[in-house]
């Protein structure tokens, strides 16, 4: 998707820190980590204009992060070639780089953003905010006893989910590794920091949670900035 979106960030300004310097050939890292993303400001009903930047038999995927200049990040969606058909398009006719303006009606059960076809929700699956997207909140570590795993619970008992991914941390192998390392030695019923990245409808709903970089660091450092509860 980069060829596609590179040309529509021209000009725009984000902040970051350099995470380190080669040399040869000279080349700076760049951690965007500390960028802050507004929520995104999507209302149900209404049409976006989305960026092209993918193609399948099956549809083709826009990113609707196009229609705020990318301001809340990055949020793609799939156009089902039925969908497609109803609104008069072939998708032979459609590449990647073309703009298409769609109707956004949620995030769907599995955790997908939902356009041009409304869902219903499965009964005993409450919606969550979708203004929560963006937010840094307090995230409860909950020690299960019998498995011995860390569960993370926001305000209100909502559960959340930390995975450890390159697209949640933009970091390599050994930095996840030390990540996993951090949010395992957690002591039960402290308190952490965490970025909301997303909401996820799988296996009931919750949130998708990314540990702020400085305490998880911090904590890697064994100066863990942890409020016990």
């Amino acid at each position: 998707s980069w060829k596609v979106v590179f040309a529509h960030l021209l000009d725009k300004r984000f902040f970051c820190k350099i995470d380190r310097i080669e040399h040869d050939p000279p080349r700076l890292f760049l951690d965007p980590s500390v960028h802050r993303l507004l929520p995104p400001a999507f209302e149900e009903g209404e049409e976006y204009e989305g960026l092209v930047v993918n193609c399948a038999d099956y549809g083709v995927f826009l990113d609707l992060g196009y229609h705020f200049g990318w301001r809340s990040g990055s949020h793609v969606a799939l156009f089902h070639v039925s969908a497609l058909k109803k609104r008069g398009l072939e998708l032979h006719t459609i590449k990647p780089g073309d703009l298409l303006r769609v109707t956004y009606f949620g995030i769907n059960p599995e955790g997908y953003i939902q356009i041009e076809t409304p869902f219903e929700m499965p009964p005993g699956r409450p919606l969550i905010d979708e203004s929560l997207v963006g937010q840094v909140i307090a995230v409860q570590v909950l020690r299960d006893e019998a498995s011995g795993k860390n569960n993370f619970v926001a305000e209100g008992g909502i559960e959340g989910r930390m995975p450890v991914t390159k697209h949640q941390y933009h970091a390599g192998p050994s930095m996840k590794k030390a990540i996993r390392e951090a949010l395992r030695q957690l002591p039960d019923g402290c308190t952490i920091r965490c970025e909301v990245t997303g909401i996820s409808y799988k296996r009931g709903s919750g949130l998708l949670l990314r540990w702020v970089a400085s305490d998880w660091m911090a904590a890697g450092q064994n100066q863990a900035p942890l409020n016990p509860d």
